[in-house]
């Protein structure tokens, strides 16, 4: 019997992978696993699995996108294919294994597009009675507290201290990623993107604006947003935080000095309703508008008699106010304004109030 089989033969007691055991009772097949490997920070049990299926060093993880050292479970089996069950699961290998065996069984690479086995899914968990759920929950807590001494994993200081740690690294060292032009490219109108960067699930781009040449950083959300209301994208050009006027309020007052060809107006004016605001006003028209974002004056930040005790403070002191809403066109707005405000508009005491939000008012003319 040479070296290899002596090593490979049945042993349950596991002596044959032990250091002091080979050089007590066969030094010589201990000195050829020793001189085998060439991996000297591996275990002895680890360098006779080497020498048996006479390999050099620990083969690394069969995915294709991974080069980490899989886990070594014994002699007999080895060490596994994968590193982990992510790499496992990423495989092409595994993908198409997987596909096949599912073409081979229910007739579609994927079973979510088997109905037969979404519908047994849906019963089986539908059917499930709530004493089911109840033992479910109470095996859940108990199998936490033997294995992390509490109910809930989330309440241990350890899991608590490691979670912080975690996100303030995650913070720290973000990772970046290259660029993805075709993601993005429709975005680049003025400005350049440079970067995008993932923090916490976030995604930050780096641009340059091409109008004012400044750089600047903006969330994706953002972006996408101003994109989407063909708002300018450039955070310096377009600060929110400037003069806290938005830039809805920016774009209302410069269509309305375009349209009415007046500069002499006043901007968020306190004193004349002692202490509410009016966007725009023009004393010598009599005239103000309010410029109302969706969100700050939706029911949920306003009161729904909010806009109507407004109205009826600038009637009493003969001022016409009118409502532009985010949503609107402004051009529109802005052009019946001027349309009908010079044929002496009267209004009539009939309001209403669509969803607790926008107020309709009636005019005669």
């Amino acid at each position: 019997m040479n070296i290899r089989d002596f090593l490979n033969q049945e042993d349950k007691s596991g002596k044959l992978s032990k250091e002091k055991w080979l050089i007590k009772n066969n030094i010589e097949a201990y000195n050829l696993v020793i001189n085998h490997s060439i991996n000297n920070n591996i275990s002895f049990k680890e360098k006779v699995y080497l020498y048996i299926h006479d390999l050099n060093d620990v083969p690394i993880c069969k995915n294709e996108n991974c080069n980490k050292l899989p886990k070594f479970i014994n002699k007999t089996l080895g060490y596994s294919n994968y590193c982990s069950n992510r790499c496992q699961s990423t495989s092409k290998e595994i993908i198409e294994k997987r596909k096949n065996t599912n073409i081979e069984r229910f007739g579609v690479e994927y079973t979510i597009f088997n109905k037969e086995v979404n519908n047994k899914f849906y019963e089986s968990v539908n059917n499930r009675s709530k004493e089911d759920k109840k033992l479910s929950n109470i095996k859940r807590k108990k199998t936490n507290i033997e294995n992390f001494g509490y109910d809930n994993p989330n309440k241990n200081p350890i899991f608590i201290k490691k979670r912080i740690e975690s996100f303030i690294s995650s913070k720290e060292n973000h990772k970046s990623y290259t660029i993805n032009i075709s993601l993005f490219q429709k975005y680049e109108k003025n400005i350049k993107i440079d970067q995008h960067i993932k923090i916490n699930n976030t995604t930050y781009l780096n641009c340059t604006c091409l109008v004012c040449n400044q750089k600047f950083t903006i969330n994706y959300p953002l972006l996408h947003y101003r994109h989407k209301n063909n708002h300018i994208l450039c955070t310096i050009c377009n600060n929110p935080s400037n003069n806290h006027i938005s830039h809805f309020h920016k774009e209302v007052i410069e269509k309305f000095i375009n349209i009415f060809n007046i500069e002499n107006i006043i901007i968020n004016d306190r004193s004349i309703l002692n202490g509410k605001e009016l966007d725009i006003y023009v004393p010598e028209l009599n005239l103000a508008v309010e410029c109302n974002g969706i969100y700050w004056h939706s029911i949920s930040k306003k009161d729904t008699n909010y806009h109507l005790e407004k109205f009826n403070l600038c009637k009493d002191k003969n001022i016409n106010l009118f409502f532009i809403w985010e949503c609107e066109n402004i051009e529109y707005e802005l052009n019946y304004i001027k349309d009908n405000y010079y044929k002496e508009i009267i209004f009539n005491e009939e309001f209403k109030i669509i969803d607790g939000i926008k107020i309709n008012y009636s005019k005669t003319f």
